[in-house]
């Protein structure tokens, strides 16, 4: 019988069809029982070399599924591979940056904030991808990212490590979930003990000659910030129809995005709120209205030259730590500027109005609270803890020269 040589053309194009196809099911996971299909997929390189290489994919619980059901869905993705070549078929030798990417942000992006979108890129790109980005899925284990987590301890804070821990469980849970991996090696990751939390806020004397150096709209954001507590994304994305009588009313934020800042939602439902402001402060900025330049009811009351929200992040930057460096007073940035209204205004205030003026309350008893009247004595609280500043300013001013 005379051999048949097959053309290395015809290669690419029948082994595939002469291959069974149907691929197979079986049971896996000790704890949770799932199904998992095996199947093949063929690929012709340039040279029309021909190579197999085998696909594993979690198909479902074995709880929730009959192995028919299973069957079905594992015959649904052999005929997606076939008629997509091109798709993303499940590969844990895929690197975990690639997944990100490409499987996880597109699906997740759209439901984020802005705000969110952008801690959430900056986590991973910061501390995650440079690190870990280039293994593939199925070289991360439990050590490695324990020892990961437990590196950053000694130079980050809680509250970063924590987030680092979080979005990795959540990135390799959905490559779990996509049929990437079986099961999560991120899930039991261990929060490492983080440096000290640093708890600084600003003494009254410091308070005193921050604003005794600045005038003008530096001194009434400074007071704003220090008095009534509202984060910077907050505050800088007020408009003066946002300021009525002596209320300031929280009804949107300015956070980061992928391109720049955005203008959107407030961090959580009980940040939008109205904050009560002092006379002397409202007197400011009527007096700040005459001459800012950009005085409608739309206008946002400290914006740019171009009309835009000022960047909380250039102003701290360029002008409040450079300005606090020089007059001695180390570490200011805006959670000391929250944390100091926190620390004094409850020697004039309630426990609950202390909450109030800082929007900490639970979301469902203080959703629409903005639009309520503020009790009077939050208000008189209010009044008597700018008594307080003024009268150390007052002692400071001739100290300082802008």
């Amino acid at each position: 019988m005379v051999p048949v040589i097959q053309s290395p053309l015809n290669i690419g194009r029948h082994m595939p069809r002469s291959r069974h196809q149907d691929g197979w099911v079986e049971e896996t996971g000790k704890r949770l029982r799932k199904w998992k299909g095996h199947f093949y997929v063929y690929r012709t390189d340039s040279n029309g070399q021909e190579t197999r290489h085998h696909r594993a994919v979690i198909l479902g619980l074995k709880a929730s599924m009959t192995k028919w059901e299973a069957k079905a869905r594992l015959a649904e993705i052999i005929r997606l591979a076939a008629e997509q070549p091109g798709a993303p078929i499940p590969d844990a030798t895929q690197s975990l940056e690639w997944f990100w990417a490409t499987r996880f942000l597109p699906l997740k992006k759209a439901k984020w904030r802005p705000a969110t979108r952008g801690v959430v890129t900056s986590v991973m790109k910061t501390h995650v991808l440079p690190q870990l980005g280039r293994k593939p899925l199925c070289k991360l284990d439990r050590y490695d990212l324990q020892i990961h987590l437990n590196g950053l301890s000694p130079k980050y804070s809680a509250s970063i490590v924590r987030k680092v821990r979080t979005w990795l469980k959540a990135v390799l849970s959905e490559a779990v979930e996509q049929g990437y991996l079986e099961k999560n090696p991120a899930a039991r990751l261990d929060l490492p003990i983080t440096r000290e939390i640093r708890r600084r806020f600003l003494t009254m004397p410091e308070i005193g000659r921050l604003l005794a150096a600045t005038d003008g709209a530096d001194q009434i954001i400074l007071r704003l910030f220090i008095e009534c507590g509202p984060r910077p994304g907050e505050l800088f994305a007020c408009r003066w129809e946002t300021l009525q009588d002596n209320l300031l009313f929280i009804r949107e934020a300015i956070a980061r995005a992928d391109k720049g800042t955005a203008i959107g939602r407030t961090k959580t439902p009980a940040s939008k709120n109205a904050l009560p402001v002092p006379q002397s402060i409202i007197t400011a900025l009527q007096e700040w209205r005459q001459v800012c330049g950009h005085s409608e009811e739309s206008d946002f009351i400290f914006a740019s030259a171009r009309g835009t929200p000022m960047n909380a992040g250039n102003y701290l930057k360029r002008f409040l730590q450079p300005l606090a460096d020089r007059l001695g007073i180390p570490g200011v940035n805006y959670q000391v500027f929250r944390r100091t209204c926190a620390t004094h205004f409850q020697r004039h205030a309630t426990i609950k109005e202390a909450q109030a003026q800082l929007r900490h309350t639970d979301p469902s008893t203080t959703l629409g609270i903005y639009t309520q009247t503020i009790p009077e004595s939050h208000a008189a609280a209010m009044e008597a803890f700018d008594r307080e500043i003024t009268g150390v300013l007052n002692t400071n001013e001739h100290e300082f020269k802008m």
